[in-house]
């Protein structure tokens, strides 16, 4: 911290500035130190830098995408767009007749979430080669709501085996 804090407040970027400040917000650590050098830093404008034309990062910031939303969901799937909720009637019917299915011949503590998207994913393959496993586990939570299946432990079970 005092190395950081002999820095000229001027030459410190507004994104450290923005990712100092999100580290302080944490829970973990104590934060008044970093929260002080933060209130420095934000009392001063930072100075703009110039960067040849011909650098690789201009080169790259002029051909990429829009930046991705953060989410705090955890590392599998962070960052990635998620793909609408199902929409079609007759492929919902179908994913919710096959996790039925599956669901009805398990054993009394039920499927894995993981074993029962990939197995009705590997069934409806022939109908619909594009069944992603975040539709199969929307249905899922529809069949949940709807109060015939369950979910408990990482498991889903059919509500008529309890």
């Amino acid at each position: 911290m005092n190395e950081i804090a002999e820095v000229d407040a001027s030459h410190v970027p507004a994104g450290f500035r923005a990712l100092f400040s999100e580290q302080a917000e944490r829970d973990d650590r104590d934060s008044t130190p970093l929260n002080t050098l933060a209130e420095k830093w934000n009392a001063v404008e930072p100075v703009a830098f110039e960067v040849s034309e011909g650098a690789p990062a201009i080169e790259k910031a002029k051909t990429a995408k829009a930046p991705r939303s953060k989410t705090r969901r955890g590392s599998l799937g962070a960052g990635r767009a998620r793909p609408s909720a199902v929409t079609d009637e007759t492929r919902v019917r179908l994913i919710s007749d096959l996790c039925m299915e599956r669901l009805s011949n398990a054993s009394d503590s039920g499927l894995k979430e993981l074993v029962l998207v990939a197995g009705v994913r590997h069934r409806a393959k022939a109908d619909y080669p594009n069944v992603t496993p975040n539709e199969v586990t929307t249905v899922l939570k529809g069949l949940k709501a709807s109060g015939r299946v369950r979910y408990s432990a990482g498991r889903w079970s059919s509500v008529a085996r309890w």
